[in-house]
């Protein structure tokens, strides 16, 4: 009896479109040649008038034509079918690019979606006007970086590292402000468990202050892929495929805000607040994708101005700068952060604790010195020129 734990062992072209092994499927010449339409099949996928490709690690979309390039134009091979009335041998030639086009292939059209609870490559049965039909979907989520198999013994030693860091978070990044402290977790439990929270959390200070040792060097190990991290404004509104299937993006040191006719905090609206984005890649079709992430912003100069139309969407945290300059300190830090028992211990408290957030959509409004001296930045000249004046 066959063991259906017993894996199959993936080779390299099971991973990456391989144009050698597709040749080598299409000479073998099955009569149907089913081998290179079941290969083509793992990588190229229709959706509406384009195809996604599928690179390895992520699925692009391109328009039929182009997605066609990606084929060399002689994998094309001829072979003789026996015809049992005629008793004779009839041409049949098969060419991998014209498949693209064919019944065969375009028959599935598949929706792009994240879930991160399915695999790569699903459909739902969805009924319409009392019929069912099957519904397929690429899901386009990414890799978490840690392994969630493995059981983790809390130690002692785990436990005081463990509150070396919640120390951190509250002393440093919230100034020991408990509302910002509680948002600060909640924000984060809910970000581990993928609910979307429809406000950024703003991160302002001199540098060496010990904002990136939580985002960059905690947070960013425990995602994995499912974390972003980018300086370019163009990346994150424009050619975006790479927030795509993650749970946080960390847009950290943005150009400084100097209240151009577009700021950078109004560019970020729609990412901050709505449910679906326009994901794209430079020189492919834009297409809907489902908005899973939330937003953090780190940076030493001031990256986005409140103002009286848009001052709801930002938690603008008060950074305690007493540690800069403490090398001793930061070392420690390092090393803790870099722990991987307590990277899984502290995924694991974020996952209890989303246990306990229902009903919390982060809708609390956390009032702090630096939003209070934002929102007075952002007073029209007029009312300001008076207030400082009188």
């Amino acid at each position: 009896m066959e063991d259906k734990n017993i894996k199959t062992k993936l080779e390299a072209w099971d991973i990456k479109f391989d144009v050698k092994h597709a040749h080598d499927l299409l000479i073998k010449g099955d009569s149907d040649f089913k081998s290179i339409k079941d290969y083509i099949k793992k990588f190229f996928f229709k959706h509406k008038t384009g195809i996604f490709f599928y690179n390895g690690y992520t699925f692009d979309l391109y328009k039929q034509v182009e997605a066609k390039l990606l084929i060399p134009n002689d994998l094309v091979h001829k072979i003789l079918v026996p015809n049992d009335e005629t008793k004779k041998y009839t041409k049949v030639e098969f060419s991998v690019r014209e498949y693209l086009c064919s019944y065969d292939f375009m028959s599935i059209d598949y929706t792009p979606t994240i879930d991160f609870e399915k695999q790569m490559i699903y459909f739902n049965v969805k009924t319409m006007q009392g019929v069912e039909i099957n519904e397929y979907y690429l899901n386009m989520k990414k890799a978490l970086g840690l392994d969630l198999t493995c059981k983790i013994e809390r130690t002692k030693e785990i436990e005081d590292g463990l509150n070396r860091i919640y120390n951190h978070i509250n002393m440093v990044l919230c100034s020991n402000n408990k509302d910002a402290y509680e948002f600060v977790l909640n924000f984060i439990a809910c970000t581990f468990a993928g609910r979307k929270i429809r406000k950024c959390l703003y991160l302002q200070s001199n540098e060496r202050s010990g904002k990136g040792i939580i985002i960059r060097d905690f947070i960013m190990p425990i995602l994995g892929d499912r974390m972003f991290k980018t300086n370019s404004i163009e990346t994150i509104t424009k050619y975006n495929k790479e927030l795509e299937g993650t749970l946080l993006v960390n847009a950290d040191e943005m150009p400084i805000d100097n209240s151009n006719w577009k700021s950078t905090s109004d560019i970020l609206k729609g990412l901050i607040t709505e449910n679906t984005f326009s994901c794209r890649s430079m020189h492919n079709n834009p297409y809907t994708q489902t908005n899973t992430f939330n937003l953090v912003i780190t940076t030493n100069n001031n990256a986005i101005t409140l103002t009286l139309t848009n001052n709801k969407r930002y938690v603008v945290l008060d950074i305690d700068e007493c540690k800069i300059g403490d090398i001793n300190y930061f070392i420690e830090m390092g090393e803790l952060v870099k722990n991987k028992k307590i990277q899984r211990c502290f995924y694991d408290d974020m996952i209890k604790r989303f246990s306990t957030l229902e009903n919390w959509y982060g809708d609390d409004e956390v009032v702090t010195n630096s939003y209070i001296s934002k929102q007075i930045e952002a007073i029209p000249f007029f009312y300001k020129y008076i207030k400082e004046t009188y």
